[in-house]
């Protein structure tokens, strides 16, 4: 006799994010099609180049007044018919206003996918959860997936229409999520 896995809804997600957390081993969960992913703490590498992006990507939103940039830890509901709740939260993501005509919800996830979601990569990230949080994304109405190997000092660009990989000599741009957007990634890959 099989035994089913239990599904996980948004509520109970919301509950789990209320419930007092253990200091020495915290606990972040994203929500894929009802399933319950425990998420680990960022490394020190994810939270630089997370921290880095965010910044950068900033720099190009805010004089535009294109919309929000959201660091780690923020929920984005997905919503992908025909399967359970879906809230998954990039190391570093995008909005547009437009999205969120009554600006950023003060309470709660963010009730609309990432125009743009950034993934930072790393050692301990299994190859087929990269490929489920993509195909989340990508059902769930976001435009641009930027998935950064700090590792290889590479980055691969996801759009409905295909990926690209790009490497340290390359140029990255926004496409048509962020107009004008253009960031030589041997920058990006500097230490300093």
């Amino acid at each position: 006799m099989a035994v089913q896995e239990r599904l996980y809804t948004l509520a109970d997600l919301m509950e789990l994010d209320r419930q007092p957390q253990d200091r020495h081993n915290p606990k972040l969960y994203e929500l894929s099609r009802g399933r319950l992913i425990t998420m680990p703490l960022s490394n020190a590498l994810r939270g630089f180049y997370g921290a880095k992006l965010a910044m950068i990507v900033t720099s190009c939103v805010k004089p535009h007044k294109l919309g929000y940039v959201t660091g780690a830890k923020t929920g984005y509901i997905l919503d992908l018919p025909g399967t359970g709740d879906t809230v998954r939260s990039p190391d570093v993501g995008f909005i547009r206003k437009d999205q969120l005509p009554n600006g950023m919800p003060e309470t709660g996830y963010i009730p609309a996918p990432p125009d743009l979601a950034v993934e930072i990569v790393s050692p301990n990230d299994a190859a087929d959860e990269i490929e489920a949080k993509i195909q989340d994304y990508l059902a769930g109405g976001t435009r641009l997936i930027w998935y950064l190997y700090p590792k290889t000092r590479t980055l691969h660009v996801i759009t409905s229409d295909g990926a690209r990989r790009l490497n340290e000599n390359d140029t990255l741009d926004g496409g048509d999520v962020l107009p004008g957007f253009t960031l030589a990634l041997k920058d990006l890959f500097e230490q300093s």
